[in-house]
This record gives C-alpha cells, sequence and structure tokens, in this order.
C-alpha cells in the first residue's frame, strides 16, 4: 500500500541509498513516492560529499607529514641596496609543492577574489580527487610604484604576493630564511 511520499518499496534495514534508488526507480517513479526519491537523493549526495570530505582530510594530513619548508631565496633590495628582505619565489613553491600535491591526489588553481579598492584579492581552489575542494582568499594592499617601474609593476608584485600567500595558507607551508 502506497501513500504519499512513501517508496513503492519497501527496504530492508541493510539497504544502501543505492539499492533504495534502484529499486524506488525499478518500481517507476510516481506522484506518490517523487517526493521520496528527491528525499533520498538529497541524503546520498550528502553522504557522498562526506566521504569526499573525509577522503580529503585524509589525503591532506598524509600531505602534511611530507611538505618541506621552503627558503626564502630571493632578495628585495632596500634604497642603498642592502637586502631589505627575502621571500621564496612562487615558483619555487610550486615546485616543491606540486609533486607532492599530485601525489597526494589534491590539484589546485587561482581565480581573483571580491575586488576591493587598492587591494588585490587571490583564491587558491584546492581540489581532490573524491570531488571535495577548499578556497583560500589572501588579500594585499597594492604598494607603491618603485622608482622606474610603472604601475603594472606595482600590481604585478601584489598579484604574486596574493597568489603566494593564497597557496602558502591553503597548504600550510613555512617560508623560512636562507641559511
Amino acid at each position: 500500500m502506497n501513500t504519499e511520499n512513501q517508496l513503492a518499496i519497501e527496504p530492508r534495514g541493510d539497504a544502501s541509498i543505492l539499492t533504495i534508488l534502484q529499486a524506488t526507480l525499478s518500481a517507476g517513479v510516481t506522484s506518490d513516492n517523487a517526493d521520496a526519491l528527491g528525499k533520498i537523493l538529497d541524503v546520498y549526495e550528502r553522504m557522498e560529499a562526506k566521504k569526499a570530505e573525509r577522503a580529503f582530510v585524509a589525503d591532506s594530513i598524509a600531505l602534511q607529514l611530507e611538505i618541506p619548508k621552503v627558503k626564502a631565496t630571493r632578495s628585495i633590495p632596500d634604497k642603498h641596496g642592502n637586502v631589505r628582505s627575502t621571500f621564496a619565489p612562487f615558483e619555487e613553491i610550486d615546485s616543491q609543492l606540486r609533486p607532492l600535491a599530485l601525489k597526494h591526489w589534491f590539484t589546485y588553481t587561482f581565480s581573483e577574489g571580491e575586488p576591493q579598492q587598492g587591494r588585490i584579492c587571490k583564491v587558491c581552489v584546492v581540489q581532490h580527487r573524491e570531488g571535495h575542494l577548499r578556497r583560500n582568499s589572501y588579500s594585499t594592499r597594492i604598494g607603491q610604484v618603485p622608482p622606474g617601474c610603472s604601475e603594472s609593476h606595482a600590481d604585478g608584485s601584489a598579484h604574486s604576493y596574493a597568489k603566494r600567500g593564497a597557496l602558502c595558507d591553503a597548504f600550510n607551508i613555512v617560508v623560512t630564511l636562507m641559511d
């Protein structure tokens, strides 16, 4: 006997969501079981999302055990030619991270974040093979144009800084000073 929101076939206690879906679809989708079918699909999607999230976390832990500290190898001079600060260029961080990330089933891409006056925001999107993804945004001010440089140089510098920041934050990468 079918009443609205009941399944056409009553599942046994050990039935999986897929078994219930298959049984319902085999019986035919009717107005009596269409709502129930939608609810089953919602539950199935949430279960799959949780499974993907657990796989993301497990592989993220394994990746964290292998990520090396990255050395800051490029220097930024002050106006007197002395080293003002050092940093790790994106290419160096990427060359150390990418093989490990791929080994643990992660990819990463970048996009622009929400526009803000005088700032650049980059978003690092980390995706796992199971489909779960995380977004990490990092914004920085667009600095003053150094002597002899164009405004595009300042924009590019801020873009690169934000991209490095988003990537390092997303994977908990530590940048250390050179020895």
